[in-house]
């Protein structure tokens, strides 16, 4: 899937796996830079723990996922530096910015003070490209970082598989569970690389769009006649005035905005909620949310409450993904229905 670039106006409908992305454009109103939660660093395996592997198949397997771990820590680390980096820089670039724009004198009709403002003017607007580029690598790079933490998922259920299998000897289970530490132990900081890019993208988007417009109304009045001038930054115009309705109103205008479909436990969401709430922060600063929890209206009552039971769990673990990416939770509100057109728990989020 194709990425939106961070200076994207309108959210594209998404459509993967079990998530459906309605047309419609939002932001909580996050400002400012805030330093990014730095992850853990990879630490290797310690190869003198494990031994030698025995002759049995447990023991061939633990040869192959000793391989496997080896190319993951070292694909994860590079990934973290390459991530510390991009939160450093981004921190900068804001920094320098925010430096710059303060030194450009309020237009000023028909005087001349104003035109002195015109190189740091367009220094700032460079600082701004600068800044939307190192978010479009951080975006790129946590689409990276999600696939690792999905393949040490995959290897942490294939270690334990194998510590299962009776054929194996305790030796072989000791050894497995040092392998099955060190992937954890990766996964964790991948977590940590990747929710903090998440919320930095977040935080850095929404300052973008705001900036983008000040700027422009910082404009000195010869600017446009200037030689040399820098083309306009993309996103020129201010963010809508959007003014949040009270908890239901988005429900009751009968379109939401996001809806996951938790038809099989292994519902993977996230990137695309992420994309969809990070694309679409530059619209609206005041922006809202209903979430609901969605159940089939039919069956017993026995099926009936634990579909009900099924579909807050699932509400729940949604609002958590939405305050980890940074959304303030008093702009969210919870509420349960039934849907006689469902066929599974469902979850949907709607604009007020």
């Amino acid at each position: 899937m194709k990425k939106s670039r961070v200076f994207a106006l309108l959210v594209a409908a998404l459509t993967l796996g079990a998530c459906d992305f309605v047309q419609k454009g939002v932001a909580p109103s996050v400002t400012g830079v805030s330093p990014a939660t730095q992850p853990a660093q990879i630490v290797p395996l310690d190869v003198s723990k494990l031994g030698t592997p025995s002759a049995t198949p447990v023991g061939a397997r633990i040869t192959q996922f000793r391989s496997d771990l080896a190319r993951l820590q070292q694909a994860a680390g590079a990934q973290v530096q390459r991530g510390r980096q991009l939160q450093t820089d981004l921190e900068a670039n804001v920094a320098g910015y925010q430096i710059t724009a303060s030194t450009i004198q309020t237009r000023q009709p028909g005087g001349t003070a104003a035109d002195e403002s015109i190189p740091a003017w367009q220094q700032a607007q460079g600082q701004l490209r600068v800044i939307s580029a190192s978010l479009d690598q951080m975006n790129a790079l946590s689409s990276e970082v999600a696939k690792n933490i999905a393949y040490a998922a995959y290897l942490q259920q294939s270690i334990r598989a194998a510590s299962a299998d009776p054929e194996g000897t305790n030796e072989d289970r000791r050894q497995l569970l040092v392998l099955e530490d060190a992937t954890t132990q990766t996964a964790n900081s991948l977590d940590q690389l990747l929710d903090g890019m998440r919320q930095q993208v977040l935080r850095e988007s929404h300052f973008l769009g705001t900036e983008g417009a000040k700027l422009a109304q910082m404009a000195p009045p010869t600017i446009g006649t200037a030689a040399n001038v820098a083309p306009p930054l993309q996103q020129s115009a201010a963010p809508s005035a959007h003014i949040a309705g009270p908890a239901g109103a988005g429900l009751a205008s009968g379109r939401p905005f996001v809806v996951i479909r938790f038809d099989n436990p292994g519902v993977e969401y996230e990137q695309q909620l992420y994309e969809a709430v990070s694309a679409a922060l530059a619209r609206s600063p005041n922006v809202a949310f209903d979430l609901v929890a969605v159940a089939p209206a039919d069956g017993t009552s026995e099926e009936l409450a634990r579909n009900a039971e099924a579909a807050r769990a699932s509400t729940q673990r949604v609002m958590q993904s939405l305050l980890n990416m940074g959304l303030p939770a008093d702009r969210v509100s919870v509420s349960q229905l039934t849907d006689p057109n469902v066929q599974s728990n469902e979850v949907r989020l709607y604009v007020r």
